[in-house]
């Protein structure tokens, strides 16, 4: 009886000390990053992909109406724009055509923990 106790007492101790080895080669602060990432899609209505449009990101509604961007980017030959590490919430996102004042389509998206979110804007007046 105390031989398979102390065998038992054995495989419990050596699965603990396993596991804890494991734990400890995950990299440091791997959920820890309270950022998320954005890809913005621009297109125009007749001719598809909206390329070198510019794309702003606002922190509040506030900003947003101000016209004053956390973050701005232009769009590449697909339309593409792509912002990394966002701080996680609610965003404000709006296009323009950068030799133009109109604003043009707007919408509000989410930054999610350590996620990539998507929108699409169409180049069409609002």
């Amino acid at each position: 009886m105390f031989k398979r106790l102390s065998i038992f007492v054995l495989i419990i101790l050596c699965i603990a000390f396993t596991s804890c080895n494991e734990a400890e080669d995950l990299p440091a602060n791997s959920t820890t990053n309270f950022e998320g990432n954005l890809d913005v899609v621009v297109t125009r209505p007749v001719y598809g992909p909206g390329p070198n449009m510019l794309v702003h990101l606002y922190i509040s509604e506030n900003q947003f109406i101000k016209r004053i961007p956390y973050i701005s980017g232009k769009t590449n030959n697909n339309g593409l724009v792509s912002f990394k590490k966002i701080p996680i919430g609610s965003w404000y996102v709006d296009c323009t055509v950068p030799t133009d004042t109109t604003l043009y389509d707007s919408a509000i998206v989410g930054i999610i923990k350590d996620q990539t979110s998507y929108i699409s804007l169409e180049l069409k007046p609002r």
